[in-house]
């Protein structure tokens, strides 16, 4: 029996996340630069309940931080404030729009997630994962995921850990989050239609 409410190390060695929701699942499967200049990156957001257990993946991020500045460096740029790490907290994530997620996630922990290469999606079954509507923001799944660190040797700018998206299992369906449109099948009952003209079918308003 998998335990999907604990973060765990995955064959590859990379890191599985707990069962969460997935966000901005668009960039899926269409690369988007978050910033002008920047590349396009595939990426998504992981939202983590508070109730799962993330000690692994904030380990994961400590030990690449240590291994990249060295413990005197980090604790330097902690102090400075000058150093970030890869967890917000959904009450945190916002944009010109507003919150990106719902008033319920704003204890729940994000993680943003990106890769210049498309990442694998799989369904439950482990079956590939073609069709964007599937994978919508709001749907519940886990993600693997890899720790750098970035912003060595810059004498400004950021420091920090992130974490690369390998690849994506949608686990179970779940109350989509706002802009998803839902598949015509889902949306339509089969009816057998009748034979024969239109015409009269409808009025003019205020004919």
């Amino acid at each position: 029996m998998v335990d999907f409410n604990v973060a765990v190390m995955t064959p590859a060695g990379n890191v599985r996340t707990p069962k969460s929701r997935l966000g901005f699942t668009k960039t899926l499967f269409e690369p988007r630069a978050r910033a002008e200049g920047k590349d396009p990156e595939y990426g998504c957001s992981i939202v983590i309940p508070p109730t799962a257990d993330i000690s692994l993946l904030k380990k994961v991020a400590q030990d690449v931080a240590i291994a990249e500045f060295g413990k005197e460096q980090l604790e330097k740029l902690l102090k400075q404030g000058k150093f970030r790490w890869p967890f917000m907290k959904g009450e945190q994530c916002e944009g010109a729009n507003g919150k990106h997620f719902p008033d319920e996630c704003d204890d729940w922990t994000v993680i943003r997630a990106n890769s210049k290469q498309r990442p694998g999606i799989v369904d439950a079954r482990g079956l590939t994962v073609d069709e964007e509507s599937l994978a919508y923001s709001g749907r519940w799944g886990v993600a693997s995921l890899r720790a750098f660190a970035y912003g060595k040797g810059a004498k400004h700018g950021n420091y920090g850990v992130s974490f690369g998206l390998q690849n994506v299992q949608i686990l179970d369906d779940a109350e989509p989050w706002g802009g998803t449109r839902v598949r015509a099948e889902d949306e339509f009952a089969p009816v057998e239609t009748g034979g024969g003209s239109a015409d009269g079918a409808f009025d003019l308003i205020g004919g």
